[in-house]
């Protein structure tokens, strides 16, 4: 099947690589060698000839990091082998998956012209969150496996899966609790891929190659709406989506085009707020060499709010080339009150868990401001809670969510809030701040938040899906609100 599929791969311009042999531990003797050595000859002297073939990925996760064999020992054989290959064919490089440059000590500088690494950042918990993870070797921050410098190219030869299929709730940080229906967990996986290639396209990577769930499924919806990792692709630097009534918002933009040939492009801007166009329509005519980025800047007035209810301002891109579409992408932004720009409810209490600083506090008279839940005049139905609630206390706020009462979280700390202790590498909604200095008063701790029918508290931890919890806001710095 090789022979066929590389034939269609050059008919076609698909580009191709190839994994010959991975072998455990304890095959890894003399006679293993040699019939490996067998094997690659073959194999490149068959195949050397094929334009699709862009590399020769020798093994997979050989021993450098994978704990598969000794590596002072079986790195010297693996690369004899890829000088083996360099002599059949000197206009390709070879590579090990997984195994970096091929070096002894592991990690450390080798012979390969390419760095191969496998799920190089931790992309669901931790402290990393979609999408500023995605900008990672960009910004020059170290894999796990210790590569940072930009000296090789990188080939990120498997990504994505691990931290996203086997930790499925963090896709709730931008599917919601949609992602527990099968179309949400589709988007989710095509929204994941869309934002590390943000950052990998404009890192530069050389390769990438992320593992999708079931991706070779006949019919598979996931793939419904095009290939998942686009040729084209519009993307804008930050994906912090709350922006201020009547401000000003501006974002860094990228269009990219990843193919070989330079495409005369056409990109289409269409503005709306709460589903009602905005202004013009804005078109601009620009040519996108092969593998080139064109920088510009997402940039609109927010629409001022009448009222304290939020709102939805959508920008619209279609990136085309003559009647062609080659890319669509729609920014979202949720619309919320400037901060002089929200009232308390009527009647509101506050129940203050230590925070005596917070700038909430000095909204209500002394005489609406408690320690506990118990302390509550019967009555009120809109509680407004800063600080760490402890569980008993929780609880107690949830018996009177359940009665119909509300409770607002505005400010919170790192314990977050909830009756319940769950794994906070279980996370599904955060708010991130995308520019240094950004509200520079605010603790990082403060900007995780929780979506209404996702997730709970500044530690990210999961909802409780038994408790009847009506959490309504959960994101205040001292200004105001974001």
């Amino acid at each position: 099947t090789l022979y066929r599929e590389a034939r269609i791969a050059d008919e076609e311009g698909f580009l191709l690589s190839v994994l010959p042999s991975t072998g455990a531990a304890y095959m890894r003797r003399d006679p293993y060698w040699t019939a490996t050595s067998n094997l690659v000859g073959n194999l490149v002297r068959s195949f050397r000839n094929s334009p699709s073939i862009i590399y020769w990925g020798l093994f997979n996760e050989f021993g450098q990091f994978y704990g598969l064999g000794n590596a002072a020992e079986q790195t010297p054989k693996t690369v004899e082998m890829g000088r083996y290959c360099e002599s059949l064919d000197p206009t390709r490089f070879w590579c090990s998956h997984g195994d970096a440059e091929m070096g002894v000590p592991a990690g450390g500088p080798g012979p390969s012209a390419v760095r191969s690494i496998h799920y190089p950042i931790n992309l669901a918990y931790g402290g990393n969150d979609f999408p500023e993870v995605a900008y990672w070797y960009a910004e020059g921050r170290r894999s796990w496996q210790g590569v940072s410098p930009l000296t090789k190219p990188l080939m990120v030869s498997e990504d994505l899966y691990h931290g996203m299929n086997d930790h499925i709730s963090c896709m709730g940080k931008w599917e919601d609790d949609d992602m527990y229906e099968a179309d949400g967990y589709l988007r989710a996986w095509r929204k994941a891929v869309a934002m590390l290639a943000d950052g990998y396209y404009y890192a530069g990577i050389g390769e990438w190659n992320p593992w999708f769930t079931y991706s070779t499924c006949p019919d598979n919806p996931l793939f419904a709406d095009g290939p998942l990792m686009p040729d084209f692709l519009i993307a804008r630097r930050h994906g912090f989506a709350n922006v201020a009534s009547g401000t000003t918002f501006e974002d860094s933009l990228h269009v990219y085009n990843e193919l070989l040939a330079p495409e005369d492009c056409t990109l289409a801007r269409v503005d709306a707020f709460n589903g009602k166009p905005v202004g013009k329509p804005v078109v601009e005519r620009f040519t996108l060499g092969p593998g080139e980025r064109r920088d510009g800047t997402l940039a609109f007035r927010v629409p001022r709010l009448e009222g304290s209810a939020p709102g939805r301002y959508e920008v619209a891109y279609t990136l085309s080339s003559g009647t062609n579409a080659l890319a669509t992408r729609t920014f979202a932004f949720n619309v919320l009150p400037a901060p002089a720009d929200y009232p308390m409810p009527d009647g509101a209490v506050l129940v203050d868990y230590g925070t005596n600083a917070s700038p909430v506090r000095a909204l209500f008279p002394a005489d609406r401001v408690f320690t506990n839940a118990a302390s509550i005049p019967a009555g009120s139905s809109t509680i407004v809670v800063t600080g760490s609630v402890p569980r008993d206390e929780g609880t107690a706020l949830n018996r009177r969510v359940v009665a119909g009462g509300q409770a607002l979280l505005l400010v919170g700390d790192d314990g977050g809030w909830s009756p319940i202790g769950i794994d906070a590498r279980q996370a599904h909604a955060h708010a991130w701040r995308r520019t240094p200095g950004f509200l520079p008063d605010v603790d990082n701790s403060l900007w995780s938040v929780w979506r209404p029918n996702a997730n709970l508290g500044s530690g990210a931890i999961a909802k409780d899906a038994t408790l009847d919890l009506d959490v309504l806001v959960d994101s205040c710095h001292s200004a105001g609100f974001v």
